[in-house]
């Protein structure tokens, strides 16, 4: 079950995340029906596999994802302003949150951080950061 808050286990490196230990069929035991019929074989690695970026993974889609945002703004608003530069900042921010599996406890920092980059990016799209459209 998913936790609000990151656990880290003896033996497991902060990098890494254990999760269900399994072959490449899906299966936890062998000749056992998987809910999934097919896996990455964690049998080896007795579950435990380094946390990958997800945003980063398909970096031009998660640029897709703000056209919507500034698509009906006017006044010259593109999010194909959004500099090549800004872009991998964007990904590699965003990734932070399943790289370090930030706590929500205490990522008052990390929020930040993202509100002053969305206040950037809004800057480079429109012009005008998020302080100046009030």
């Amino acid at each position: 079950m998913p936790s609000p808050f990151p656990r880290y286990e003896e033996n497991v490196p902060k990098d890494h995340c254990r999760v269900r230990c399994c072959n490449d069929e899906g299966e936890d035991l062998y000749g056992q029906k998987a809910a999934f019929p097919y896996a990455h074989n964690t049998i080896k690695s007795q579950g435990v596999v380094k946390r990958k970026p997800i945003f980063s993974y398909d970096r031009d889609h998660t640029y897709s994802l703000l056209e919507p945002v500034f698509k009906d703004l006017g006044n010259g608003a593109d999010h194909e302003r959004l500099s090549e530069r800004t872009q991998r900042m964007l990904c590699k921010l965003l990734d932070r949150c399943d790289l370090e599996a930030v706590d929500y406890h205490n990522c008052q920092g990390y929020v930040d951080e993202l509100l002053a980059f969305c206040s950037e990016i809004t800057r480079e799209c429109t012009g005008r950061s998020l302080g100046q459209w009030g």
